[in-house]
């Protein structure tokens, strides 16, 4: 058993777990539950179950290869993509906390997506890459922290700020995105039919997951300020991911 994985892992699943069922708590044992209606109900369960089957599959993996430093950012980037995800209905309703770990998740899964994919599917990658991971993860901590600061002081009320920090998250996750497609295609070239065959499967894992998400969802609400497909309908294909990397 690798004790330093364990020491990283067993926090975060800890507070995935917390988070969850402060979700579940506030939805059922509050007075929020009057004030919404039936689709917002539906969509709360469809992103809890897309939420733990994301946590499952990390996981899994870590309990079945604790040692591994690919299967240890596999957990990192699963359970915080889960988090994002549970918070991802509660957060649409405008409620504060919530609204505030949706958005420092997704800035921290930026990071470590770049994170996972510059160890899978091989730790060897150019020099270069090591500064690309340690920008998003400077960009991705500040604006956190920013986010904070400016949340405390009351500033994220405002639609302009809100705006801005929305387009810097979107921007900032597909950017992320592109970037794993970049790092994956690097080993196309000088790898066996079998493992480009592989490499090929991963492409088309991200493209088909995150896809729908943006084209769908997040640039029509980014661009017209609200997309006529909900996010909920959206968000299944997103499952592909961790199932083609597991």
């Amino acid at each position: 058993m690798n004790k330093h994985n364990l020491l990283i892992c067993l926090p975060l699943g800890t507070l995935y777990i917390i988070i969850f069922m402060a979700n579940g708590y506030y939805l059922y044992l509050s007075n929020f539950r009057r004030f919404v209606d039936s689709a917002t109900l539906n969509s709360f369960y469809v992103t809890s179950v897309i939420s733990l089957i994301f946590f499952s599959i990390g996981l899994f993996s870590f309990f079945k290869k604790q040692k591994s430093i690919v299967i240890k950012n596999f957990f990192l980037l699963t359970s915080v993509s889960g988090i994002a995800i549970s918070t991802s209905v509660l957060s649409s309703q405008d409620i504060p906390v919530f609204k505030t770990i949706e958005i420092i998740s997704v800035f921290m899964l930026s990071y470590l997506l770049l994170s996972f994919f510059a160890h899978f599917p091989v730790s060897t990658k150019p020099n270069y890459v090591k500064i690309i991971i340690f920008s998003s993860l400077l960009f991705s901590t500040l604006s956190s922290v920013v986010y904070l600061i400016c949340n405390y002081l009351g500033y994220v009320e405002h639609s302009k700020f809100f705006y801005i920090y929305r387009v810097l998250l979107i921007g900032n996750l597909f950017f992320s995105i592109v970037g794993c497609i970049f790092l994956i295609s690097l080993h196309l070239k000088t790898n066996s039919l079998k493992v480009r065959n592989q490499l090929y499967i991963l492409i088309f894992g991200i493209v088909f997951s995150f896809g729908p998400l943006f084209l769908f969802n997040l640039i029509p609400g980014m661009i017209f300020g609200e997309s006529q497909i909900p996010f909920v309908y959206c968000l299944p294909s997103i499952i592909v991911f961790p199932l083609t990397t597991s």
